[in-house]
């Protein structure tokens, strides 16, 4: 695992859940480089996560994350994650930007975005609003 930054490495996902390794599949396709961290230590170690963020060397085990934030400018945290979380908080003290997987693809989509949130409903919502588009 990672435990020296690149001088170029700037970015961070935090989270290798779904929506974290969505982001790293999609920053390998474009050739950008970034750092990947969970809270989970046996995740880092998993497959699925392995194959997602394409090198070890992007791994960052969690004794290293302090150290790592300290050159980050960007973190990608992962909804599962606080914004409490220490090392979201450390991060916020070295002036990186903090921002979600919605933030990062909203200025990649080349159509208008509509966005449904909350904790019930989304589907029933995404369905109405897809019938108002049709019609």
């Amino acid at each position: 695992m990672a435990s020296v930054l690149a001088s170029s490495t700037t970015r961070m996902i935090l989270g290798l859940g779904e929506t974290g390794t969505s982001v790293a599949r999609w920053f390998v396709s474009q050739g950008i480089e970034f750092l990947a961290t969970d809270t989970r230590p046996e995740v880092l170690t998993s497959a699925p996560v392995r194959d997602a963020v394409g090198s070890d060397r992007r791994l960052v085990a969690a004794e290293d994350v302090p150290a790592a934030l300290k050159r980050v400018n960007e973190l990608i945290v992962s909804p599962g994650i606080p914004l409490e979380h220490p090392w979201v908080e450390e991060a916020q003290t070295t002036g990186a930007r903090i921002i979600g997987d919605i933030d990062l693809f909203i200025v990649e989509a080349a159509a208008p975005v509509i966005g449904i949130t909350g904790s019930n409903g989304k589907s029933t919502v995404a369905a109405l609003v897809a019938h108002m588009i049709e019609t």
